[in-house]
Parts: C-alpha cells; structure tokens; sequence
C-alpha cells in the first residue's frame, strides 16, 4: 500500500483487511494481516506435478 494508505486503514472503521504476501508489504498498520501464499503455491506445484485436479484448491470449506 502507499502513503498515505497505512494510516487511513487505521484511522477507519475496517476492523480488519486480509491480503496475500504476493506483493511485499512493509508497513506498520496493526489492521492489516497478511497471509502467505507458500503452501498453496507448493501443492499446485505437487497436484500439476502428479497430474492432479487443481480445483479441490479453490473451494472454500
């Protein structure tokens, strides 16, 4: 995110905002939580490898 975006999350009402560690992020706002990709990236990997279906990776439960 760019400036001044860090502290307009913080400053509103979002409780929380979710994004991947696709793109690098370095900021300090205590409202953004960033998850890793890593493992989905290593069994798409693994299942296109073994010649498995993608699909089961992209339903949500």
């Amino acid at each position: 995110m760019s400036d001044p975006a860090d502290q307009r999350v913080q400053d509103s009402a979002l409780e929380e905002m979710v994004f991947t560690d696709s793109i690098p992020y370095r900021g300090t706002c205590s409202k953004v939580k960033q998850l890793s990709v890593a493992k989905m990236f290593a069994e798409t990997i693994r299942r296109e490898i073994t010649q498995t279906s993608l699909s089961g990776l992209f339903v949500i439960k």
